[in-house]
């Protein structure tokens, strides 16, 4: 083995420290964790997730006071139209830049490539409460190909989606984590899911 191959792969350990506990130890870098907002953020946090036990444990019922005669509420409006709402504007802003050539974007591409990836996983993350059972998330996709079922529809675009999402965000991914022939693939992958998104509209 050569020695400019040893020095193309990267120290694992020293990108661990210095990308995510930046430059500190791990004890330094939880400690700095300890500040006003984290813990409130915390408190959120715990009661979110006892909500969550006695969501799928109760039912959407118990928690939200929903029922057949009403069964829709207002956060429809907030996890599922909010997020496909900012996974819409990473795509279109990533096929303005990367298809239709309007350089001028280029500042905005990856800031609104992560919004729109992290924008459709908080659908997915609300479509699992909303729905229910998310252990037979994968059952209208493989399972049961009721073709002319809704939620097959639905299962799919949200599946493809996401990956397209998460395929245009990894050139980034790779850059930081220096996997630079990786990087080019993941480019190149990405900008066929883009045409192929852009012809489909």
């Amino acid at each position: 083995m050569s020695t400019e191959s040893l020095e193309a792969r990267p120290a694992w350990g020293p990108l661990l420290r210095d990308y995510l506990f930046r430059g500190q130890s791990l004890r330094q870098y939880l400690r700095s964790f300890v500040t006003g907002w984290n813990v409130v953020g915390a408190l959120i946090l715990v009661v979110g997730l006892s909500v969550a036990v006695v969501r799928f444990t109760k039912g959407l019922g118990s928690v939200t006071n929903l029922s057949d005669t009403t069964p829709w509420g207002v956060w429809i409006g907030v996890d599922v139209l909010c997020g496909v709402a900012l996974a819409a504007g990473g795509y279109t802003t990533a096929a303005a830049f990367h298809i239709f050539g309007l350089k001028e974007y280029r500042p905005l591409v990856r800031p609104a490539v992560l919004t729109g990836l992290l924008g459709y996983f908080f659908v997915v993350v609300g479509l699992l409460f909303d729905l229910g059972r998310p252990w037979r998330l994968p059952y209208p996709l493989f399972v049961s190909m009721g073709l002319t079922s809704v939620m097959f529809l639905v299962a799919w675009h949200v599946l493809l989606y996401l990956t397209c999402q998460f395929v245009e965000f990894s050139p980034a991914l790779c850059e930081w984590l220096k996997l630079r022939k990786l990087r080019i693939w993941a480019e190149k992958i990405a900008l066929g899911l883009r045409d192929a998104g852009a012809d489909g509209a």
